[in-house]
């Protein structure tokens, strides 16, 4: 009871940012992908510091038991700020800056760039770079029915390594489609894959 209390207490003086993350797999034609999707809503987070319960009461007719909580604007600004600070530690929070190499180099970035914005990532080329993210694009099949590429991704903070790792992406189709349409489609699905991944990172906590 006591800890419902804090808890609305806690929605009515702090709202925050989540994100939920889904894979699809789809065709557009007769050209198969996958297709990554992002949502963003706002949540309440429970975070009360030197909360006290001062009284306590009985709604014998309801047969609801009501607690009432003191805080003192004090710690609740205090709390605000340590909550503020521990955000913009995150990854996601971080200035991204995108470097690409490879094959289709210049779409890679734009790509990754617009994905990371979709996803709410701190991106300001007029600001310094924090995080850099270096991707290596590589087509290592091509037919005329399947396209199959590797994307090499690197995520660094002043040359310290965050993450690292290959992403395997394809394309098929069953008719005459070009073959500069499935590279798009296959580097797609690298990414695809990669952001899975990151959304397990975005919030991970980045020390200077």
């Amino acid at each position: 009871m006591d800890n419902d209390a804090r808890a609305s207490l806690t929605k009515m003086l702090n709202t925050s940012v989540s994100t939920r993350e889904k894979t699809s797999i789809g065709a557009v034609g007769d050209a198969g992908y996958s297709r990554y999707k992002s949502n963003t809503e706002l949540t309440s987070e429970h975070i009360l510091k030197n909360a006290t319960i001062f009284e306590r009461w009985t709604d014998n007719q309801n047969c609801i038991v009501y607690a009432g909580i003191m805080l003192k604007q004090a710690d609740l600004d205090k709390g605000k700020t340590e909550q503020l600070e521990a955000q913009q530690q995150q990854l996601v929070a971080q200035n991204a800056c995108v470097e690409s190499s490879g094959e289709n180099r210049v779409h890679v970035k734009e790509w990754m760039i617009e994905r990371l914005l979709q996803q709410g990532f701190a991106f300001n080329p007029d600001k310094t770079c924090q995080v850099k993210y270096r991707l290596t694009s590589k087509i290592v099949s091509a037919r005329i029915d399947m396209v199959k590429n590797n994307l090499i991704v690197k995520v660094s903070r002043n040359n310290q390594p965050i993450w690292h790792k290959t992403y395997s992406g394809k394309a098929m189709s069953y008719s005459q489609r070009s073959r500069s349409e499935l590279t798009q489609l296959a580097i797609s699905d690298s990414l695809d894959s990669f952001f899975v991944d990151l959304s397990s990172l975005k919030h991970k906590k980045i020390t200077p």
